[in-house]
């Protein structure tokens, strides 16, 4: 038997009580039969990944290794013409803890194409480093192996922004057979991403000068005294001090899950003294998806701020009291005010609603006649709003946990960031928000895309990015929350040219254009029945004005769009099907060495 959500809830819609006893049942029973042959699980990052992701990625190996003699050729003509070769030290660390490790990475650094490296000798870390000549010093794990090109990108990104202090780059595992899998493509440089997991675990480079400054390593955080060191330098130097170099350039050796562990609990060792430095108050303790990473949960201000939530609505009565209920009675948040904003709704069981929700001294329902146009609500509503904060809520949301709303708030209290979003979940329990990825996939037009919609909504995702608080472009305004003078400051959203698709990219993409960071928290759910008020772009009208929507966001943010920071360019080729076998769109240093470049 094939049982839909929606033949559920006209079966019971009749019938209130009857659906809040079945829903929770169906939501477990679809998620129990939810086939995840298409998102097969990879136990290193703790999340899955698309069917096809590692074939792919075998694709682009040996499509590498077909032109490798011809890289390596110009790398080393890019080479000869550098006005300057800066000497590269490297330091491994944990060779106790794997023993042979040390004859493994060394093998690698003699394959090296950049000429000018020394590798430390044995012994106390941070003698190595008063020993150390190189004006970069690179930290690699015993065992660990360098891409042949691997200092060659550090020295050439180094030399480009001589402000740098740091570089971490993408990284893939060795099976036992020594064979490479399970690509680590990490995005640009992110300080929650960098507080929520160790970037720097297997490979990364310091300026040796501003190691030095900053007081060298400190073993009471082995084996993540490296996360430690990035860390203090993010307190002293701020986010621009780093750079990711989007390239694989480290082979990692299989890491027993003993090690794994401990390395997780010296890197919450490490965040704990970060916070305790720079004075910030907060509880920290693993990521509920993801055990080995970090969640961070600051405190409230001591006067809980007024959050105005916004949901527009037309009529759905059953819809908007299942948002409301939950809202009102299952959220512990203490200063709320919610502004129904009514667009024309005619039928009775909504008026009976709006009647019984008037004794709620919380609640107000603003009428706002005229055709349907989400931007103009929210604008509208945004203008009559109490709060500090805005929420924009959807009608079609329901509340799953209690503090969802303080841990937003206790986020967005941070005058530095602009939108905040939670992960949302279809009735059946796959996911349909992790955060909103610009220009997406093989085709050049893309605007955006809900990065791993419909995976299975309590999987930490690929790379554990759905578990965890991040920096993203993009977070949908089915749920998000904003201070109320940020909204204001960029003009809210566009209710002329955007009025029904894409007005939450535009937003979110203003709010980064005025300096402002957007985050997504993976520790914060709530269901989203997405599209049950709206529908479907069916009709040749809604069509067309999706394709004009469209044009104007490739008009207005066209560079923005096909650029965004918290991607990964090597992802393009392997995210998208069919799976095409394509050079990624970032840039090789030594492009213009090769033959007819």
């Amino acid at each position: 038997m094939s049982l839909s959500f929606e033949a559920l809830r006209r079966a019971v819609a009749r019938r209130p009580r009857l659906w809040a006893a079945l829903l929770p049942l169906y939501r477990r029973w679809v998620s129990a039969r939810f086939a995840i042959a298409r998102w097969p699980r990879r136990p290193l990052f703790g999340g899955l990944l698309p069917t096809g992701f590692e074939r792919a990625y075998r694709r682009r190996l040996r499509a590498e290794a077909a032109r490798a003699a011809q890289d390596k050729a110009a790398i080393a003509r890019h080479i000869a013409a550098l006005p300057r070769r800066p000497l590269i030290s490297v330091l491994l660390l944990g060779e106790a803890a794997r023993p042979g490790g040390r004859e493994a990475s060394s093998a690698s650094l003699a394959a090296q194409l950049w000429p000018e490296w020394e590798l430390l000798p044995p012994g106390d870390p941070q003698a190595r480093l008063l020993a150390a000549r190189g004006e970069w010093v690179v930290l690699l794990r015993a065992g660990d192996r360098l891409a042949p090109e691997a200092l060659y990108e550090i020295a050439i990104a180094a030399e480009e922004e001589r402000h740098l202090a740091a570089l971490y780059a993408d990284e893939d595992r060795l099976d036992p057979r020594a064979g490479r899998c399970a690509p680590m493509f990490r995005p640009g440089f992110d300080p929650d991403l960098l507080r929520a997991m160790d970037p720097m675990r297997h490979l990364a480079a310091f300026r040796r000068e501003t190691m030095l400054a900053l007081g060298g390593l400190r073993p009471a955080f082995a084996p993540a005294e490296a996360h430690d060191l990035a860390l203090r330098l993010l307190a002293a130097k701020g986010a621009g001090a780093f750079r990711r170099i989007p390239a694989i350039l480290c082979h990692a050796a299989p890491t027993p899950e003993a090690e794994d562990r401990a390395h997780s609990d010296a890197s919450r060792r490490a965040l704990r003294a970060h916070l305790d430095a720079i004075g910030v108050a907060a509880e920290v303790d693993a990521a509920p998806l993801a055990p080995l990473l970090h969640r961070i949960s600051p405190a409230l201000p001591r006067s809980a701020p007024l959050v105005s939530v916004i949901i527009p609505t037309r009529d759905r009565a059953g819809l908007l009291r299942a948002a409301l209920e939950g809202l009102l009675h299952r959220t512990e948040y203490p200063a709320l005010e919610v502004l129904v904003v009514d667009n024309d709704s005619r039928e009775p069981e909504t008026r009976a609603l709006f009647a019984e929700l008037a004794r709620d001294p919380r609640l107000r329902v603003l009428p706002m006649p005229g055709p349907f146009n989400y931007p103009l609500l929210n604008n509208a509503a945004a203008a009559e709003a109490r709060g500090e904060f805005l929420l924009l809520l959807n009608n079609d949301t329901e509340v799953i946990q209690p503090d969802w709303l303080a841990r937003m708030v206790a986020k967005a209290a941070d005058p530095t960031i602009g939108a905040v979003g939670a992960r949302l979940l279809y009735a059946d329990g796959r996911l349909q928000h992790g955060g909103v990825v610009t220009g997406i996939g093989a085709r050049r037009d893309a605007i955006a895309a809900h990065l791993s919609a419909g995976s299975p909504g309590n999987d930490p995702g690929p790379f554990g990015w759905m578990g965890i608080t991040r920096e993203v472009s993009v977070v949908t305004a089915a749920c998000l929350l904003v201070r109320r003078e940020h909204y204001l400051a960029v003009g809210g959203m566009d209710a002329k040219a955007l009025r029904v698709a894409f007005n939450d990219v535009d937003f979110c993409l203003k709010l980064r254009a005025a300096g402002l960071r957007n985050l997504y928290m993976g520790e914060v759910a709530l269901f989203h029945l997405e599209s049950v008020s709206r529908g479907a772009e069916d009709t040749p009208e809604k069509r067309a004005r999706f394709q004009a929507e469209c044009a104007t966001m490739r008009a207005r943010w066209g560079v923005v769009l096909d650029n965004d920071p918290f991607w990964n360019p090597n992802l393009d080729p392997l995210w998208t099907e069919p799976w095409p076998a394509r050079a990624p769109r970032r840039p090789r240093p030594w492009a213009a060495y090769l033959p007819g470049g």
